[in-house]
């Protein structure tokens, strides 16, 4: 067998090859972190939850809502800008108040300027 590197491996080497392992721990560290990441996002969200509710009954935006929970808290824009970058496309909701509320490619409240 031949050695990324270009070098012949022994079978001995083969067995002990110490790349190996690590290319598999950090295989497992990754999608580990991953779904850490995945679960505490989900987590947030529920936790957050009530908060976006009142904030949509009192007329209020909040950071993290919904497209849907902007529109029921302040109605539809009177505009909407679409900027698309290297990172995603974004939004820009401008209201006749000359508030403007931003959304990210998730589709969710990143910015409130009013």
């Amino acid at each position: 067998m031949i050695h990324p590197m270009g070098t012949l491996m022994t079978e001995e080497k083969k067995k002990t090859h110490p790349g190996t392992w690590l290319v598999l721990i950090l295989i497992v560290g990754i999608g580990y972190t991953y779904n850490q990441n995945v679960v505490r996002e989900a987590d947030q969200r529920r936790e957050m939850a009530p908060q976006l509710e009142r904030a949509v009954a009192a007329k209020k935006v909040m950071i993290g809502m919904s497209k849907d929970q902007a529109i029921r808290a302040w109605g539809k824009p009177q505009k909407i800008n679409s900027t698309t970058t290297s990172r995603g496309t974004r939004e820009q909701w401008i209201y006749p108040t000359h508030s403007y509320i931003y959304f990210d490619e998730d589709e969710k409240l990143t910015t409130i300027q009013n």
